[in-house]
């Protein structure tokens, strides 16, 4: 166990970030820049356990600007960033940040799929067949704020959507945005089945649960001062 980079292999030079199981491989030849102070990437293509990775970027003293895209990585591999999260499945997306003192961009979209978890292995789709449970992330950076968008698909008849919108600030003299803590704060959970699917969940042997469930949860105040009031409504169920 443990991370490792490796050096020189045969007649080249070849870059493997390793842990466990898991693998991180340069896959073409690429360009790192350093120029006074600043470090340039140029397309550096990466294999992730079969999956590809492409990174561009520039960062500096005064300016961070970074690509990412990912195609077909599967979700493990990221275990080298995030130990023991408990996800499989297969993520593709692509991310942009540009950040300078007073200026902040960003945009970020994201579709993990055919994602296992304990709770989705025990959702039983038509057939029998495990269900193929996928999320789908959106989310936009400006100088105000971020704004992000999730849909949780195929885990229930309905998707589970939330959305949240955090208040940032950027000043002239800082580089990374920070949370501005007095900023309006919003957001929200919305979702509608059958009841009967949290029978999957819940520790209940000799009861049965059906009817329809709507639940919608709104997120307001301030970061410093949160608030969260929502309802729930039942229909047919026993």
């Amino acid at each position: 166990a443990g991370t490792q980079i490796k050096g020189p292999e045969g007649p080249g030079t070849r870059l493997v970030l390793a842990q466990d199981a898991h693998h991180v491989t340069l896959a073409a030849p690429t360009r790192v820049t350093l120029q006074d102070g600043a470090v340039d990437l140029t397309s550096v293509q990466l294999t992730a356990d079969g999956g590809q990775l492409v990174l561009s970027g520039h960062v500096a003293d005064r300016r961070i600007a970074v690509s990412l895209k990912a195609d077909g990585v599967p979700a493990a591999a990221f275990e080298l960033l995030l130990p023991a999260h408990g996800f499989d499945g297969l993520v593709d997306g692509e991310a942009t940040v540009d950040l300078t003192p007073g200026h902040a961009t960003g945009r970020l979209t994201l579709a993990a799929h055919d994602i296992d978890v304990v709770a989705a292995r025990r959702i039983k789709a038509p057939g029998g067949k495990g269900s193929p449970v996928r999320l789908v992330v959106r989310a936009d950076l400006n100088n105000t704020g971020v704004a992000a968008e999730f849909e949780l698909q195929k885990l229930f008849e309905q998707p589970v959507r939330a959305s949240v919108q955090l208040p940032l600030t950027v000043t002239g003299d800082e580089l990374l945005p920070a949370v501005d803590w007095q900023g309006r704060l919003a957001g929200g959970v919305s979702w509608s089945g059958s009841l009967a699917r949290l029978e999957r969940f819940l520790p209940l042997a000799d009861h049965r649960i059906s009817g329809q469930s709507r639940v919608n949860l709104l997120l307001s105040g301030t970061p410093a001062s949160p608030h969260v009031t929502g309802s729930a409504l039942q229909t047919d169920g026993r």
